[in-house]
């Protein structure tokens, strides 16, 4: 278990790169004082304004859910092994360098429903946040950003970049990247993509990942979790390695709150009650294909509407 929770949260983490075309200019790296290798870059983490909270309390009933098959074989693919391209190093576009006397914030610039995690290392902050570093000194760290830029359409963009900070020339250089669509399962809520490890795909494992705005709660069974609800990163993550006679449960609850305060006008699809979603997926030893099924709904009755053990059954419990 130990190993294919880490294979599977290695794949969370979207070990697929593509790089792109050069864009800014990267300075040398100064030359270090006789020999060795970089320090250890020291990081610390602004924190900045919490998210908002949501309106959903434990007891509250359960919502009437509608539900969304999906075929697996349908979903954005991608291969590292083939689908891996090394290009040149650029400033990577999305992460702001702010000075600050020999210090550096680096943050992601806000936008219209982005959620964001930046890392140095095994440091992260989240879009509301950034993180503090010393320049001038021959030190580096790896950096790795994920984005998902979710539109007023309902639609999002993924974005994974990686590359290092360099201190010595406080920058923060781009050395791969990836951008596509993931499939809305659930549009603002709910995305999904596919990694497998060879192709065809049935040639080697695959590892379905689901991708969500900031959650109150979340539960799964067979599903590995990337982004618990209150660590540092904002965006949900859950992950499904597929195999003959598996099956994998989730249920979320996605903070309305906090993904509203992303939007300065309220999408047609957001609502403004917190949102339950599902995940049901499984493979049988006679299928080849596993089948997916999304579901949601909305939580319109909070927990003074439906008391006492003989309503039990209707109520979300999280423990």
């Amino acid at each position: 278990m130990p190993a294919r929770r880490a294979r599977a949260l290695a794949v969370v983490g979207l070990a697929v790169s593509v790089a792109t075309g050069c864009a800014g200019e990267v300075k040398p790296p100064e030359e270090p004082i006789g020999s060795g290798l970089p320090e250890r870059l020291h990081v610390g983490v602004e924190s900045g304004s919490p998210l908002p909270a949501s309106t959903f309390r434990p007891g509250s009933g359960r919502p009437s859910m509608r539900g969304v098959p999906f075929r697996v074989a349908d979903l954005p693919t991608f291969v590292p092994s083939v689908d891996k391209v090394s290009g040149p190093e650029r400033l990577a576009p999305e992460v702001a360098v702010k000075r600050d006397g020999v210090d550096a914030v680096l943050s992601v610039p806000r936008s219209r429903g982005r959620l964001a995690r930046l890392t140095l290392d095994q440091t992260s902050a989240a879009s509301q946040g950034g993180l503090r570093v010393t320049c001038g000194k021959w030190a580096a760290a790896h950096l790795s950003l994920a984005m998902l830029d979710i539109r007023e359409d309902g639609g999002a963009r993924f974005i994974r970049s990686d590359g290092i900070f360099d201190a010595s020339a406080c920058q923060a250089v781009e050395r791969s990247r990836i951008e596509f669509e993931p499939a809305a399962l659930v549009p603002g809520y709910l995305f999904a993509y596919r990694t497998c490890t060879a192709k065809p795909c049935v040639s080697g494992r695959e590892i379905i990942t689901f991708l969500m705005p900031p959650l109150v709660q979340l539960e799964s069974d067979g599903l590995e979790s990337g982004s618990m609800p209150g660590s540092p990163a904002p965006m949900g993550v859950a992950s499904f390695e597929l195999a003959r006679g598996s099956f994998g449960t989730m249920t979320a609850i996605v903070n309305e709150a906090a993904l509203a305060s992303m939007f300065t006008e309220r999408p047609a699809w957001l609502g403004a009650e917190p949102m339950v979603l599902g995940i049901d997926i499984a493979t049988t030893t006679e299928e080849t294909e596993p089948v997916g099924l999304a579901s949601f709904g909305r939580v319109v009755e909070g927990p003074a509407v439906l008391r006492g053990s003989a309503h039990d059954e209707q109520l979300i419990h999280f423990h």
